[in-house]
């Protein structure tokens, strides 16, 4: 969700919470609100706390959530990479498909599969590439030693890959539970309306601390919100590692493909 949409959301929220304050405030007595104040201040305090420690701790996960996506991410990345610099090192009729394909399956990632992942959804070209470098990669047959522990890498690597594609696509379907959202949502009303209860002279004094009350929460159900989606929204992950590899593939498929007319 973008930054702009969720302030419409939380100015939304902070009319809400100020206007049911003032109807709170008009249909008490603040003087039976005063004289029990002394329940009242400890049981904000431990509500307070309780869902303070709550939600951080929700948020905390969904930022570890987070970090593990962008992980991922380099680490497929790098795989792709391994297996392009590797396949150099395989007889020409190997390597260039292999290196072909790597080419292909980077540009399908950042033009193709990026933005549908905003969809929650992978691209079905980039499994066929992953497919076809697998068994372009299982069919080689080295004829020497050198090409032997590089063909052994190289299924390690494409096994890297592919690790790394299902892990990205578990956690683009991993979503916080909607009870836990319910949770989470319940937890920040009650809390709002509980600040009710402190019956202060200053109908300004309450207005703001109510304001900031809800800002505050409704900020750190923003991290939440945003961080348990690293693929939408504007702190999403972007395909950045994938599209470094772009132009260092094409250079070198261009220089190998140079290379070879000179010989012939």
């Amino acid at each position: 969700m973008s930054f702009l949409l969720w302030n419409v959301i939380t100015l939304a929220a902070v009319i809400i919470s100020i206007g049911g304050m003032l109807l709170f405030r008009k249909f008490t007595d603040r003087e039976k609100m005063k004289e029990n104040n002394p329940v009242t201040d400890p049981l904000m305090a431990t509500i307070g706390m309780l869902f303070a420690i709550l939600l951080g701790f929700m948020v905390a996960n969904a930022m570890t959530k987070y970090e593990e996506c962008r992980l991922t991410v380099l680490a497929e990345s790098a795989a792709v990479g391994d297996i392009f610099r590797l396949a150099r090192g395989l007889h020409s009729v190997d390597s260039r498909p292999i290196m072909i394909n790597c080419l292909d399956y980077v540009d399908t990632v950042v033009e193709m599969e990026w933005p549908q992942m905003a969809e929650m959804q992978t691209n079905d070209r980039a499994w066929s590439i992953y497919t076809e470098m697998w068994k372009q990669i299982s069919r080689v047959e080295p004829k020497t030693q050198g090409q032997s522990n590089i063909h052994q890498v190289l299924v390690q690597s494409i096994t890297k890959l592919g690790e790394c594609r299902r892990a990205r696509s578990a956690q683009l379907q991993s979503q916080m539970p909607a009870v836990l959202w319910l949770v989470v949502i319940s937890g920040a009303v009650i809390t709002v309306v509980f600040s009710f209860f402190f019956g202060l002279d200053s109908v300004i004094l309450q207005t703001v601390m109510t304001a900031m009350l809800t800002y505050v929460l409704c900020m750190n159900m923003y991290l939440l919100v945003s961080f348990n989606t690293p693929f939408v929204g504007d702190i999403k992950l972007k395909p950045t590692a994938f599209s470094v590899n772009r132009p260092i593939f094409r250079q070198i498929l261009k220089d190998d493909l140079s290379a070879d007319k000179k010989v012939k």
